[in-house]
Order: structure tokens, then C-alpha cells, then sequence
């Protein structure tokens, strides 16, 4: 006969077993939904490099499969005068570039607030001071930009002004989530922008040394590649870009970072010039030779629609499709009255002489930059 404490074991009436197990059933109806929810992938996520030549826009699902990338050259670093305000026409174009941005975002249900946003050496360096003439004119400093439009009026409420470190850092780690796991040891990834460039070394792990120059291709087109008055030359030959190496050696006397960080290093170039390289070349790791010349052929070439035209067409003569078109920029040519906003032999003369002070024969092309090591 069981005794009295063998209730305790778990015995009970048949009512209650039957309670018990349609309030576990009714839990489990409960449950199923709510597990189901948890292992549904994400929302699409939607990052911003907004950098001086060009604003670049990543955007993926929530499985972190790309499903947009694209790029317009918006030029807000150029033409920026004495006075180191940013002009009322290069914030026009800058606006019309984020307000595409925004609208194919919200085709993926991202709204502008919910877009990270960072701002590079641009939005650091307009940093003059406001006159009575300046505000007449419609100019502004970045950093006023940054928070008067970008953030109140385009409503991007997570843009952010990163400092010259933590531009360096983010470039760091985007450019080496392409690399192969093959390659180990250590790196040095190169990022030319349009008023700043900036080198980093280190290994896989982290980047143990940054640096960030105020020499980006801005600079070089209008103080660089210059003739004997100072005036930019549109139309460079031979001649022409050795003169530029030339004075690019005072320009870029050294490196951003000391140069004993950068020995034995396997030589990374990240951000839009890596991409649109990677596309013209078709291969992974370009030399030297091939950057002096895909820059002689560029420079041949006026600004405007006939160096468009070249800029559209790999070194087979092969043209890019609309979407790799889109990737690189090029997707609209500039039109009356505005910039030639892509700048490649600058971009080339800067990347040359960083190759010289690592004294590389070669740089790997990153598919990957800032906007990577943005997404959460």
C-alpha cells in the first residue's frame, strides 16, 4: 500500500492531470509564435559614408546580405576657399544625394533615423568663422551643416562627425572583411578621400596604428597638378604628372604613421577608388605600372563628358552596366555648370606616392570599407 507521501512524488487526481496539460498545450501555442519571431531574420539595415568627393550608401537585409550599394559624387569638399566654409552650391548637391539616399531606404522600410551616418575630414576642416558676407552667401561650417540640415532638416538623426582616429579605425576594420582568410600576418590599409587620407596598420584582430592627413584629391587637383602660374591643369600629359610626383613629395613628405609600423605588410587600398580599380582591372591586386597607366589615360582626356566617357569603360574597353555604374558613381554625368566631381588621376597621384613612402610594387583592392564595420 503507498503511503501518505507518495503524494509529494507527483501523484495527483485526474482532473488535474488534465488541467495541467491544456494549460502546457495553450503555453506551447504561445510559445511557437514568439520562438518563430526570435529566429526571424532582422529588419534591412541602411549605412552612410558620407566623405568629401563621394557619399556612399550600403544597404542589407537582416541576414547582412547586401542589397543595394551606390554612390554619388556629391564633391562637398571641393572648391572650399581661405574662409574654410563650405559653399551654398556644394551643400545643394550633398542635400539632392541624401534625399536619394533616404527615399531608397525607405523602399526598404529604413527610416532617416534609423540610418547610421558618418561624416569624414570635410565636415572637420570647414571649420572658419562666420561672417555677415558668409551667411549672406549661404555658407555654413560642417559641423553646423551636420546638425542644422543633415540632422534637423533630412531628419538623419544618427549622423555623426567621427574623429580623424576613429575614420582611420572604421577604415581599418571594413577593409579587411574582404580580404581571404588565407592572408595572415600584418596590414597596412591606405584610404584616399577628398580632403583627408589616412593610413592604418596593425593585423586582423585590430589596427595598432593610425594616422589621417589633411592631402586628399581635392588638394592635389588645385595645388598640385599646377603649372608654373598655379593654375590647375585640365589636360595632363607625360610630363605634366611627373612634374606632380614631383612636387607631391613635399606635399606628402611621409607617412601618417611611423614607418617601422609598416614594415612587412601586405599593402590594402580601400574605398570608392579600390572599387572602381577592382571593376577597370578586373582583378584583385593592381601594380604600379598599372596605376600610372590608367592614370595617363584619364588625365589625357578633358574633364567633363570625354573623361566620363573613359572613366565609363574598363581597360578592355569594356563599358559598365548600369549597376556597376551606380557602385562607382558614374551613374549621372555632370551637367552644365557643375564640377567634374571624379577625380582619378589626383586620386592616383596620392595613392602612387603612399606606395612610394611604403616602397610597394603592388596594393590589394578591398570590396569592403567603413560602411561594413558600421553595420551592427
Amino acid at each position: 500500500m503507498i503511503s501518505g507521501p507518495s503524494v509529494g512524488l507527483g501523484l495527483a487526481k485526474p482532473g488535474a492531470v488534465v488541467a495541467r496539460t491544456r494549460t502546457l498545450s495553450l503555453c506551447l501555442v504561445v510559445l511557437q509564435p514568439l520562438a518563430a519571431l526570435a529566429a526571424r531574420p532582422a529588419g534591412h539595415q541602411a549605412v552612410i559614408d558620407f566623405g568629401s568627393s563621394g557619399i556612399k550608401m550600403l544597404i542589407v537585409d537582416g541576414a547582412g546580405r547586401k542589397v543595394r550599394e551606390v554612390r554619388k559624387r556629391a564633391s562637398i569638399g571641393q572648391g572650399i576657399g581661405p574662409d574654410r566654409l563650405l559653399p551654398a552650391a556644394n551643400q545643394a548637391r550633398a542635400v539632392a544625394a541624401l534625399k536619394s539616399f533616404i527615399r531608397l531606404a525607405g523602399r526598404f522600410d529604413v527610416p532617416p533615423s534609423g540610418i547610421e551616418v558618418i561624416t569624414t575630414g570635410w565636415a572637420r576642416n570647414t571649420n572658419g568663422r562666420m561672417t555677415a558676407e558668409a551667411r549672406a552667401a549661404g555658407k555654413m561650417t560642417g559641423r553646423a551643416f551636420v546638425k542644422e540640415t543633415v540632422k534637423k532638416q533630412l531628419k538623419l538623426a544618427r549622423a555623426r562627425v567621427v574623429t580623424p582616429a576613429r575614420e582611420a579605425a572604421l577604415g581599418y576594420r571594413g577593409a579587411l572583411q574582404a580580404l581571404p582568410k588565407s592572408h595572415k600576418g600584418r596590414f597596412v590599409v591606405i584610404d584616399a578621400g577628398g580632403l583627408t587620407h589616412q593610413v592604418s596598420a596593425g593585423t586582423k584582430r585590430r589596427s595598432e596604428a593610425r594616422g589621417s592627413s589633411k592631402v586628399g584629391s581635392h588638394h592635389i587637383v588645385e595645388g598640385v597638378m599646377v603649372d608654373e602660374r598655379g593654375a590647375p591643369i585640365d589636360v595632363l600629359g607625360p610630363e605634366d604628372l611627373a612634374a606632380a610626383d614631383e612636387r607631391m613629395k613635399s606635399v606628402v613628405p611621409a607617412l601618417p604613421i611611423a614607418i617601422a609600423e609598416a614594415r612587412d605588410t601586405l599593402s590594402v587600398l580601400t574605398g570608392g577608388t579600390a572599387k572602381y580599380l577592382r571593376l577597370s582591372f578586373g582583378k584583385d591586386v593592381v601594380t604600379r605600372g598599372d596605376l600610372e597607366d590608367l592614370r595617363l589615360r584619364v588625365a589625357a582626356q578633358p574633364s567633363g563628358p570625354l573623361r566620363n566617357e573613359v572613366l565609363s569603360r574598363d581597360v578592355r574597353g569594356k563599358r559598365f552596366n548600369q549597376r556597376e555604374q551606380k557602385l562607382i558613381g558614374l551613374s549621372t554625368q555632370a551637367g552644365p555648370g557643375s564640377p567634374d566631381d571624379e577625380k582619378l588621376p589626383a586620386k592616383l597621384t596620392l595613392v602612387l606616392r603612399l606606395m612610394n613612402l611604403l616602397g610597394t610594387d603592388e596594393l590589394h583592392l578591398s570590396q569592403t570599407d567603413a560602411r561594413h564595420a558600421l553595420l551592427r
